[in-house]
């Protein structure tokens, strides 16, 4: 923000000994000792921008690059905003923020325009989820009926994942598998849960050995048929 704000002479000539806030033809301005301002102003702790004709602004503004948001009133927005709809987030500077923000141990994320993020959103090339509030979301999710894993820092998991002991695999869209799963030439099983079996399991009316790893026993020197079913 520059706040070295210029000023310039204008208005009528009854300003010449006007201070402060002055409303002309529907619009304000502000004086000092007579002069109009232009530029950044701070009036009782409060910033506004008045434009090269001391005209006070509302709305968005762009200013040496970068974004501001003026109230109504013409003060200028920190924190929070909600605008058209959307939501903003501008600095103690007043400055609109893009990209990840940390806000209250919380994780958002602002597209190029600024507005807030919800639902799945790619960004560096992972995928993460930003919940109705724009929170980012971390461990387990459920979106459209299909669970889906995500790491603490937010990405969203592919591949075996092992999460409080057990194990589950999430395909390339990281959608959680559940059933049986072949991986690089080996079969596993998952349960209804996700989670990967081990040990002796029956499914489809044929019981099944999986190793420790979860890989299927077949074609073993125990009773195992071709397809990975014990006989029993």
């Amino acid at each position: 923000m520059n706040t070295n704000g210029g000023s310039s002479s204008g208005g009528t000539s009854s300003a010449s000994s006007t201070n402060g806030w002055r409303k002309i033809d529907s619009k304000w301005y502000f004086y000092k000792n007579g002069v109009k301002q232009t530029g950044w102003l701070l009036d009782k702790s409060k910033w506004y921008f008045l434009d090269s004709n001391g005209v006070m602004q509302t709305g968005w503004i762009k200013d040496d690059g970068k974004w501001y948001f003026l109230d109504s009133d013409g003060v200028m927005a920190t924190g929070w905003k909600k605008v058209n709809g959307k939501w903003y987030f501008l600095d103690s500077k007043g400055v609109m923020q893009t990209g990840w923000l940390k806000d209250d141990e919380k994780w958002y994320y602002l597209d190029s325009d600024g507005a807030m993020a919800t639902g799945w959103k790619k960004v560096n090339g992972k995928w993460y989820f930003l919940d109705s509030d724009g929170v980012m979301q971390t461990g387990w999710l459920k979106d459209d009926e299909k669970w889906y894993y995500l790491d603490s820092d937010g990405a969203m998991a592919t591949g075996w994942k092992k999460v409080n002991g057990k194990w589950y695999f999430l395909d390339s869209d990281g959608v959680m598998q559940t059933g049986w799963l072949k991986d690089n030439t080996k079969w596993y099983y998952l349960n209804s849960s996700g989670e990967m079996a081990t040990g002796i399991i029956q499914t489809d009316g044929n019981y099944y050995a999986l190793k420790d790893n979860g890989e299927m026993l077949a074609n073993t020197s125990i009773p195992v048929e071709s397809n990975g079913a014990l006989k029993i």
